[in-house]
């Protein structure tokens, strides 16, 4: 009976470590992209506003949009073009699709990846990951977000939407976003990572 209480105390602290260490990396990487906005030479943040930026807003934390899914390679991936935000094309490649559970209910997103990105350095696996959802023109950005993603070498991959991030289109003009294929629109309200910048 010591020894199943012993595995369970220690199953306890072991997910309370884990738990622990997503939530204080995911802030930190919050703190990163922040920094990275207000002070890079990229930045999207107008000139104008940076003066008064301190960061972006975002959902709280919430592990219940960290979810494992199944990676489901297509058998004949399919080269496809989104448009973008100033009227232009870019090629991607649909090439699997993964399928998870979220608050109880089965969901499916599209994965992409496009060979321009492929081909640099440390971004071979790179997925893309495109989704609109119910928070849209709400709490985040109406023309959806993103998700970064790696190729799993198995069929399992995680999926964690308090990365998700709004492309630069969502803070100035002047650059070209996809925009989200209806094939990726979420019947649900995924209340977690990045949200609109401006408010009224």
């Amino acid at each position: 009976m010591r020894g199943i209480s012993l595995l369970f105390l220690l199953s306890v602290s072991f997910l309370a470590r884990a738990q622990s260490s997503w939530y204080t990396q995911l802030l930190d990487d919050r703190k990163v992209r922040d920094r990275e906005l207000q002070t890079g030479e990229k930045s999207p943040i107008p000139d104008g506003y940076k003066p008064s930026f301190t960061g972006l807003r975002y959902f709280e934390p919430d592990n219940r949009f960290s979810v494992m899914a199944e990676f489901v390679r297509l058998k004949k991936p399919k080269t496809v073009w989104f448009a973008t935000s100033d009227g232009k094309e870019k090629e991607y490649v649909r090439f699997a699709e993964i399928r998870f559970r979220l608050l109880d209910r089965p969901y499916v997103l599209f994965a992409y990846y496009s060979h321009k990105v492929r081909e640099k350095e440390g971004l071979s696996k790179h997925i893309f990951v495109p989704f609109k959802d119910l928070t849209n023109l709400v709490e985040t950005y109406g023309g959806g977000r993103y998700l970064d993603l790696t190729e799993p070498v198995e069929d399992l991959i995680q999926v964690d939407f308090n990365r998700a991030y709004n492309p630069y289109c969502a803070y100035s003009d002047g650059y070209s976003c996809p925009k989200v294929p209806e094939e990726n629109y979420l019947n649900i309200r995924i209340e977690a990572g990045e949200k609109t910048l401006y408010t009224e």
